[in-house]
């Protein structure tokens, strides 16, 4: 019971639909976690010709087969939606915070722009998922001849040390 009140709650839409708004899809709290996802209840009150038919899928059965087709289609949005999320904010979100950041900087002074040892960094790497990035400690940086930084050995936190570009 308590799930079909969650559904319930879960599809209804967030605000009022008219009538001329039928054919117009509402936004509904489900949709920010999947797509388009249609809950449905059982079926119910089939007629006897229908049960008699051969091809009739009992109502339990009916429902296994349209839940299961319905978490695929879930779990098939949701990664969909992951991803094109997460490459809006590596690619928008991410870009747009450095460039604001380095327009305060450069007009105020009043940040540094380039990392010392000591600092904790994001250790971004594109093999891994996301989750599983690494957080750093800077230890020792390198230099090149024109006073440029080119590399930084870091320390994670099981004690590894790794160098990077």
């Amino acid at each position: 019971m308590i799930t079909e009140i969650e559904a319930t709650l879960n599809t209804r839409p967030l605000t009022y639909q008219g009538a001329a708004q039928e054919e117009i899809s509402m936004i509904r709290p489900i949709d920010f976690l999947q797509h388009k996802l249609n809950l449905t209840l059982p079926l119910q009150n089939l007629s006897e010709s229908a049960r008699s038919d051969p091809e009739y899928i009992s109502p339990g059965d009916a429902r296994t087969m349209q839940t299961r087709h319905q978490a695929e289609e879930a779990l098939r949005s949701s990664c969909q939606f992951t991803e094109r999320f997460w490459k809006i904010w590596h690619h928008q979100y991410l870009a747009s915070l450095r460039e604001t950041h380095k327009k305060y900087t450069i007009n105020r002074r009043q940040g540094r722009d380039i990392p010392k040892v000591g600092d904790v960094i994001l250790v971004s790497d594109s093999v891994l998922p996301r989750n599983e990035w690494k957080m750093a400690r800077i230890l020792d940086t390198r230099e090149s001849t024109n006073g440029m930084m080119r590399e930084v050995e870091l320390q994670t936190a099981s004690k590894r040390k790794i160098r990077r570009p």
